[in-house]
């Protein structure tokens, strides 16, 4: 459910879809991936939250040396619009932790490793500094606080 994979053939037809079909299943295919542009802004001189996209994710969240909490949102949520003002307060008021990163991902925007990803929004998560990855099944699993 957390691949999307595009059938770049012009023209439906049997053996096309078939031909897509046979390639997801063989791995043959790789997966699409959303890439929206976002303004870089420096998260020590501003209140806005820090943008994640599906190429920063991973190198921001995952640094072992600061502590990330995330909001996952969609622009359609009405309650994920209205928490805003809130978030930007807390930021304000936690802005003297400089081992602390207030950022958010706009979730159906951007697609995610199956476990770091969420589907009900708005959904807030603290990725603790020196986070806990354990390794299962060729996967890496890491401990996060969700609220």
């Amino acid at each position: 459910n957390e691949q999307y994979y595009i059938l770049n053939n012009t023209q439906i037809a049997t053996e096309n879809i078939y031909n897509f079909i046979y390639d997801i299943s063989h791995n043959l295919r790789s997966r699409s991936l959303s890439k929206t542009p976002i303004r870089e802004t420096n998260p020590e001189h501003s209140n806005r939250l820090v943008e994640l996209t599906t190429d920063t994710f991973q190198s921001i969240v995952l640094n072992p040396d600061k502590h990330v909490l995330v909001v996952y949102y969609t622009k359609w949520c009405g309650f994920c619009q209205s928490i805003w003002p809130v978030l930007f307060q807390t930021k304000k008021f936690f802005r003297s932790f400089t081992d602390l990163i207030f950022a958010r991902i706009q979730a159906d925007k951007h697609d995610l490793p199956w476990h770091l990803t969420v589907y009900n929004y708005p959904a807030i998560i603290l990725f603790p500094a020196e986070k806990f990855v354990f390794l299962l099944n060729n996967f890496n699993y890491y401990f996060c606080v969700f609220f």
